[in-house]
């Protein structure tokens, strides 16, 4: 799980997911939740999301299913207009839900687990 506090923005997020790109245990993800909750302002470009969309396409290549389930959760406006350049990019190949709670991310991520 990514939590994010205070002023965040796409540059923070891509450095983040880098990092979790980066380490031996993330060819073996088949979930991640991305929580807003703490998040006080956000900043985003939609080239950057897209650019984003296209390097994690390319790294669940790696994985057992060549995608995995996001939760983000948010209520704000912004994060959910960046969620949305992110699925709308055309190089999306995560099954990307926005969530209200951090309940019901992991209900949603248990009922894609059971299936």
């Amino acid at each position: 799980m990514m939590q994010y506090l205070g002023r965040t923005s796409d540059e923070e997020i891509a450095e983040a997911v880098r990092v979790a790109q980066a380490d031996e245990r993330f060819d073996r993800l088949c979930y991640d939740i991305h929580d807003f909750r703490l998040c006080e302002e956000f900043s985003f470009s939609p080239p950057r999301i897209h650019e984003m969309a296209a390097i994690d396409s390319v790294a669940a290549l790696s994985l057992p299913a060549q995608q995995m389930a996001v939760a983000v959760v948010t209520d704000r406006q912004d994060i959910i207009a960046s969620v949305n350049a992110y699925v709308g990019s055309g190089f999306n190949v995560h099954n990307v839900r926005i969530c209200s709670s951090i309940d019901d991310a992991r209900a949603w991520l248990g009922s894609l687990l059971k299936a």
